[in-house]
């Protein structure tokens, strides 16, 4: 039976994909307690925070050259620039790269 006819006059109605078994957003603590923690668990994954998701998808997009406006939209950042600040890293590939640009602009041979 579907949870709206269940929760009959209990059911709010908030247009969301994913609620409670009455049409409440879900409590993002009981998703994590209940489902996150647990899953980690099961694939022998160390204890890390929901929000280190975040991190690491934003991190690697930025680290694959995805463009910087983009990660803002996905973060719902207000600037590129603290999208960059805290997503973006030092990585030793980037290192390597940016010498290379500078051996080819330096380099001699036209």
């Amino acid at each position: 039976m579907c949870r709206k006819l269940r929760a009959g006059s209990e059911w709010q109605d908030n247009g969301l994909a994913f609620v409670s078994s009455n049409g409440k957003p879900l409590d993002a603590q009981n998703i994590v307690n209940r489902f996150y923690k647990p899953l980690l668990k099961r694939a022998s994954l160390p204890p890390i925070r929901f929000h280190d998701l975040r991190h690491s998808c934003l991190s690697l997009l930025a680290q694959r050259g995805e463009p910087i406006r983009d990660l803002q939209a996905l973060a719902g950042h207000a600037t590129a620039a603290f999208t960059l600040q805290r997503y973006t890293h030092h990585y030793e590939a980037s290192a390597k790269r940016t010498a290379d640009a500078m051996g080819d602009i330096l380099s001699d041979e036209p």
